[in-house]
C-alpha cells in the first residue's frame, strides 16, 4: 500500500511537470510578445530623441548647417548611450525571467534536488557563452551598437557635408545669374532636418536591417537559449528523467533542418528525442522560437526502441520537397538520393560541398534539381509539379469541405496559373497564386498540409470573385457590406475584441490562451489580423497596417478553417465572432449563386 502510493504520487508529480512544461512554453510566447513591444518602445524613443535634436538644430530653412555637426553627432552620441543602458536592463531582466520560467517546471516538483542558484547560474553562463562563431554575447551587443552608430554617424555627416558644399555651389551659379543644376539642388537639399530624421527612422526602426530588427532577433535568440537551457539543467538529473524532445515552435514558419530535429527516431527515444543535453542539437539556429520538453522513461515505447533510424536514412525515407528544404538545397537533396550525401555533410553548404565533390571526381551535373514541364488542367498551366499528383492533391485540399466552398471554388474564374516553387513562400498575385513546396506537407501548427493551399485561394478568390475574368475585382474583404463585401463586419469584430471594458481585457487575455494552446497557425493570423497580433500572431504589424492587408488576410484564413473538414476552428471562430463567421459564409453564398 505503501508502495502504491509513492508510485501514485510520483505519477502525478511527472503530470504536474509536464502541465507546468507546456505553461511555461505558453510564458515564454507571451513574454517574446512583450519583450518586443518594450524593445521598440526602447528603440521608438531613441528615435524621437534624435529627431528632436535634429530639429532643434535646423536653421529656419529647416537646413542644418556645416557648423552645428560636432554638436549634434555630440548629443546623437548621447542618445544612443541612453538607448543602450535602457536595452541591456531589459535583456538583463528579460533573461532572468526566463530562466526562471524554465526552472518553475521542476521547482514546484522537486525530487530532493535543490534548484535554486540555477536560474542565476544560467543568466551568468548566458553572459560568457561563446558559439561557433567565436562570439560571446557582450561582442553581439557591441557590434549591433557599432553598426547602429556608424549608420547614423555617416547618414548625418554625409547629408550635412555634401549639403553644405552642394549649396556653395549653387550660390556660386544664382550669383552669376545662371540656374542651378538639377544634381545640385538635389544634393543641397539633403541637408533637410526632416530629409535627415527620415533616415535615421530607417536606420533605427524601419530600414533593412534596422538597428531594432538586428536586436530583436538578438534578444528572441538569447531570452529563448536561457530558458531552455535553465529548463534542461534543471531536468536532467530527474530519477526518471530519458530523454529531451525537440519542440517545433507554433509559429515555426517553412521547413528547415528543425524538421529533421524534432522527427528523426536517432536514439530509439522517439521522434525527435535526444538522451542529453549534449547531444540535443537544440537550439539549430539563432531567432528560434522552438523548445524542449522532458520525456520520461515510462513514455517509451517499444515500437521507439525498434524504430531508430539515422539522419541519412530519415532523409531518405522524406518526399523530395522535405529533403530539400532540411538540407537547404535542391542540389544537396539530389546528393543525397545519388548516394553521395554523408551525415557529417548535412549542415554544409553547397557552395563548399561543391568544390569538395568536384575534386574527389564526382560528377555534379547529375544533381541538377529536375524540371517539370508545364501542363494546364481546366485552363490553369500548372509549373513545377507533376499535373496528376497537383490534382490529387487540389482535390483533396477541399474534399471534406462545405459543399459551398467547393462551388465558389467552380464559380469563380480559374487562376491563369499555378506555380509551385522550391522556396520563396506562398503568395496570390495577380490572377495566379505560387505555393512553396514546403507548404504542401504536414507542418507542426497547421492543421493539415492543405492549409496554405486553402488559404492563398482565398486570397484569389477574394479579390476575383467579382471579376469579370480581365481584371481583378475589388477585393470582398475591403467592400462595404452593403456592396456585397466583409468590410464592415470586420470593423465591429476588431472593436469588440479592442474593447477597453474589464470584460473585453479578461476576454483577450482568455483568449490568447487559447489560441497559443491550440498551435494552430491560421487561426492564430486569423486574430492576429484582427487585433494587430495582439491576440494571435502571423503577419508583421507593419504589414497588417497597410491598406486592405489585414483584410484580406482575414478573409483567407476564414476560407481555409471553413473549408475543413474538420470543424473546431471553424466552431471557435464561430463561437468567439459569430457575426463575422455568418457573414462570411453568406458571401461565399452569395458567390455560388
Amino acid at each position: 500500500m505503501t508502495y502504491a502510493l509513492a508510485t501514485n504520487d510520483r505519477t502525478a508529480k511527472k503530470a504536474a511537470i509536464k502541465r507546468a512544461s507546456a505553461a511555461a512554453q505558453r510564458d515564454m510566447v507571451k513574454l517574446d510578445r512583450q519583450m518586443a513591444t518594450e524593445l521598440e518602445a526602447i528603440y521608438q524613443q531613441a528615435h524621437d530623441e534624435i529627431t528632436a535634436s535634429i530639429m532643434s538644430y535646423a536653421g529656419r530653412d529647416s537646413t542644418l548647417r556645416l557648423e552645428v555637426l560636432q554638436q549634434l553627432l555630440h548629443d546623437v552620441d548621447g542618445h544612443l548611450h541612453k538607448l543602450q543602458q535602457a536595452r541591456n536592463g531589459l535583456l538583463d531582466n528579460d533573461l532572468l525571467v526566463a530562466a526562471q520560467s524554465g526552472v518553475k517546471p521542476f521547482a514546484a516538483n522537486a525530487w530532493e534536488v535543490n534548484l535554486s542558484s540555477v536560474a542565476d547560474d544560467v543568466v551568468r553562463w548566458a553572459h560568457t557563452f561563446t558559439a561557433n562563431d567565436g562570439l560571446q554575447l557582450s561582442d553581439r551587443i557591441w557590434r549591433i551598437d557599432r553598426s547602429t552608430k556608424e549608420a547614423i554617424t555617416q547618414a548625418i555627416q554625409s547629408a550635412i557635408i555634401q549639403g553644405h558644399s552642394a549649396s556653395k555651389t549653387a550660390q556660386d551659379f544664382l550669383s552669376r545669374d545662371l540656374p542651378v543644376p538639377a544634381d545640385v539642388a538635389q544634393r543641397a537639399a539633403m541637408a533637410d532636418a526632416e530629409t535627415i530624421a527620415k533616415q535615421i527612422g530607417a536606420d533605427l526602426l524601419s530600414g533593412e536591417g534596422n538597428a531594432y530588427a538586428n536586436a530583436l532577433r538578438l534578444f528572441r535568440t538569447e531570452i529563448n537559449r536561457a530558458h531552455g537551457e535553465a529548463y534542461m539543467a534543471s531536468g536532467e538529473g530527474h530519477p526518471d528523467f530519458a530523454g529531451w524532445r525537440f519542440l517545433l515552435s507554433p509559429s515555426h514558419p517553412h521547413a528547415d533542418i528543425c524538421d529533421m530535429h524534432a522527427r528523426a527516431n536517432l536514439y530509439g527515444l522517439g521522434p525527435g528525442v535526444y538522451p542529453s543535453r549534449d547531444t540535443c542539437p537544440w537550439p539549430a539556429h539563432p531567432n528560434t522560437l522552438s523548445f524542449t520538453e522532458i520525456v520520461f522513461r515510462d513514455e517509451i515505447s517499444e515500437t521507439d526502441r525498434l524504430g531508430k533510424t539515422d539522419r541519412i536514412s530519415w532523409l531518405k525515407g522524406q518526399p523530395k520537397n522535405m529533403q530539400a528544404a532540411v538540407l537547404g538545397s535542391q542540389q544537396k537533396a539530389s546528393a543525397l538520393r545519388a548516394d553521395v550525401l554523408k551525415a557529417n555533410q548535412i549542415a554544409t553548404p553547397w557552395n563548399v560541398l561543391k568544390e569538395r565533390y568536384i575534386k574527389q571526381g564526382i560528377d555534379i551535373d547529375a544533381f541538377k534539381a529536375e524540371r517539370i514541364p508545364a501542363q494546364t488542367i481546366n485552363g490553369t498551366q500548372i509549373f513545377g509539379m507533376d499535373i496528376a499528383a497537383f490534382k490529387s492533391y487540389a482535390d483533396t485540399a477541399v474534399a471534406d469541405a462545405p459543399a459551398v466552398i467547393r462551388a465558389v471554388i467552380d464559380t469563380v474564374i480559374e487562376p491563369s496559373s499555378i506555380r509551385v516553387v522550391p522556396r520563396g513562400g506562398s503568395y496570390f498575385q495577380g490572377n495566379g497564386i505560387v505555393f512553396d513546396r514546403n507548404s504542401m506537407q504536414p507542418r507542426l501548427g497547421f492543421f493539415s498540409e492543405y492549409d496554405v493551399y486553402r488559404h492563398e485561394y482565398g486570397h484569389y478568390v477574394d479579390f476575383w470573385a467579382q471579376s469579370d475574368g480581365k481584371k481583378i475585382g475589388r477585393a470582398l474583404s475591403y467592400t462595404p457590406d452593403l456592396n456585397g463585401g466583409l468590410l464592415d463586419t470586420i470593423v465591429a469584430a476588431r472593436k469588440s475584441l479592442e474593447a477597453r471594458t474589464a470584460a473585453a481585457k479578461e476576454r483577450r487575455s482568455r483568449m490568447i490562451d487559447e489560441v497559443i494552446r491550440m498551435r494552430d497557425t491560421n487561426l492564430a493570423d486569423l486574430f492576429g489580423a484582427l487585433t494587430y497580433n495582439k491576440i494571435g500572431w502571423g503577419h508583421s504589424v507593419e504589414y497588417l497596417s497597410r491598406p486592405g492587408f489585414a483584410e484580406t488576410e482575414i478573409f483567407a484564413d476564414l476560407f481555409d478553417i471553413y473549408g475543413r473538414g474538420d470543424r473546431t476552428a471553424w466552431d471557435y471562430v464561430t463561437r468567439e465572432l459569430p457575426d463575422l463567421a455568418h457573414r462570411f459564409v453568406e458571401i461565399l453564398e452569395q458567390i455560388a449563386k
